[in-house]
């Protein structure tokens, strides 16, 4: 190649580079749009459509024994034999539904992360905490701790995510402020969005359900 002709498509190289660089917007820039987005009447009632509208379910209770019996229902109705949820689960609930059959907490302490996996494979129901809901879009955040692994609502065929109405945010965009809050003392090891059950399409556009993930998604929002 000539060295014009390296010249040249360098130079549109540089040249489309800049224009770039220009467009994107600043940090500021982006919050202050998403600062002037209107906030949804009702939080709560948009994500639970969204929830449902991407194959999820929702529950919901007003207080710590009616949402351990709404577990307990929902397991015995489904016929789940095996269910698991970290500590933080139970927390949250209060108590310890009679039906979970065993925390994670339990599962580290009888052996290693190998038997721990083993035993999640076992398990048809993994329910876990979730830090924040999006109404925007009915994706949940979940942290991953050592206590509440990832696999917990991976491997599993259901996965319950427990979420105060509180957490629910409008908007998944809006999300950087929240995470500066959440996490300021220490990072995350990880944090998931779900939004849904796993769903998977074919070439021929054929929808499979619980491929990859769960096949069953379920949010029970607390009201207290």
């Amino acid at each position: 190649m000539a060295v014009s002709d390296r010249e040249y498509i360098l130079s549109r190289i540089r040249k489309t580079t800049a224009r770039v660089q220009k467009a994107a917007p600043d940090a500021a820039s982006i919050m202050g749009r998403i600062s002037s987005v209107p906030h949804t009447a009702d939080v709560v009632d948009t994500f639970i459509q969204r929830v449902e509208h991407a194959g999820g379910k929702v529950g919901r209770s007003k207080d710590a024994d009616e949402a351990r019996q709404w577990i307990e229902a929902y397991i015995q109705r489904y016929g789940l034999k095996r269910c698991v949820a970290p500590d933080a689960v139970f927390e949250l609930l209060g108590g310890r539904p009679e039906t979970v059959a065993v925390s994670t907490a339990e599962l580290s302490e009888r052996g290693t992360a190998h038997d721990m996996q083993t035993l999640l494979l076992d398990a048809a129901c993994g329910i876990t905490a979730a830090h924040a809901g999006f109404a925007d879009c009915g994706a949940v955040l979940i942290e991953t701790t050592p206590d509440s692994p990832r696999t917990i609502s991976l491997l599993v065929e259901a996965h319950i995510a427990i979420l105060r109405t509180a957490d629910i945010h409008d908007f998944l965009p809006g999300i950087g402020p929240f995470l500066q809050h959440q996490f300021s003392s220490s990072e995350p090891r990880n944090l998931t969005f779900v939004g849904g059950p796993s769903k998977t399409a074919d070439i021929e556009k054929t929808l499979v359900k619980g491929v990859h993930g769960p096949r069953e998604f379920t949010v029970l929002l607390l009201d207290f």
